[in-house]
């Protein structure tokens, strides 16, 4: 993950994100471009369960 978009990340958002599937992980990759803040990466995470 990209620091300066998102901070440093969470431990339970490294979790998570470990926990998702290969093609949950090449649809973060795509919409972590988009992404401004935390807070989008925390939205993101809650639409994708893993």
């Amino acid at each position: 993950m990209h620091q300066q978009r998102c901070g440093a990340l969470t431990p339970s958002q490294q979790t998570r994100i470990q926990a998702l599937p290969l093609s949950a992980l090449e649809a973060l990759l795509d919409a972590l471009l988009d992404f401004l803040g935390p807070e989008d990466l925390n939205a993101w995470l809650s639409r994708h369960p893993a």
